[in-house]
């Protein structure tokens, strides 16, 4: 891939939208250099091709290296999945507060998947 074209899909991978309508219906593609800037703002090198490639590959393993969504919701009284990236064995030991800040520590152990 060329510049633009990873530029491009390092945008897309970091959810920023290549374009926009404004409140006229006029559509505004994103700007190369927009880009550019909204990726180092989210910390993300963009200097060259190759620092694009390689913040890239790092969104990329991100996934692979986190192994619990960063938040989860749940409602009282239904059950809970909790999503695991494969591997393991996982421990995980939750601090939970209701909405009164009661707190209670939950632990649970997950073989490896």
């Amino acid at each position: 891939m060329n510049d633009g074209a990873n530029l491009n899909h390092l945008a897309d991978i970091a959810g920023v939208e290549p374009e926009y309508w404004d409140i006229w219906g006029n559509h505004h593609p994103i700007p190369a250099a927009a880009k550019k800037s909204i990726l180092a703002a989210l910390g993300l090198a963009v200097a060259d091709d190759e620092a694009i490639a390689r913040s890239m590959q790092q969104l990329q393993d991100a996934q692979w290296r986190r192994w619990l969504p960063p938040v989860l919701v749940a409602t009282v009284g239904e059950t809970l999945t909790i999503p695991l990236t494969a591997g393991g064995p996982h421990r995980l030991a939750g601090d939970l507060r209701d909405r009164h800040r009661e707190r209670r520590v939950q632990r649970a152990g997950f073989p490896p998947g």
